[in-house]
């Protein structure tokens, strides 16, 4: 296999199975340069509103294997806030609020996907 990766498991964390996206620099705190290697992405106030826009250069598919891999997980998040939202009182929320972060750790924690971002502007306009 390529760069020496063992054939083993998903390449999820891999800069060679990357998913590409193109942004504005400017729609990244901190810029493209300095964006620290973490689950998260710190989106500036460039990134929010109809004239912010990012562009899926490749890696759709890995994203819907994502989805297909932890849908049960995706699933019963999405049922946790439901259900949240529909709570009767503080001692239902608190016990849907234990479901909601289970979930949401589990799939931030293993539902991830390394992203390379690259500046829209290196492909003109």
């Amino acid at each position: 296999m390529q760069n020496n990766i063992a054939a083993e498991g998903l390449a999820n964390h891999t800069m060679i199975q990357a998913i590409q996206i193109g942004v504005k620099p400017s729609m990244i705190a901190g810029g493209l340069l300095n964006q620290p290697k973490t689950n998260r992405v710190e989106w500036s106030s460039h990134a929010k509103g109809p004239s912010a826009k990012m562009y899926l250069i490749n890696g759709n598919h890995r994203v819907a294997l994502m989805q297909w891999i932890y849908k049960k997980d995706i699933s019963h998040y999405h049922q946790a806030q439901m259900a949240w939202q529909d709570a009767k009182n503080e001692h239902e929320k608190a016990d849907t609020e234990k479901h909601i972060k289970k979930f949401s750790t589990r799939l931030s924690e293993h539902a991830v996907w390394l992203v390379k971002f690259f500046d829209l502007g290196m492909f003109g306009k």
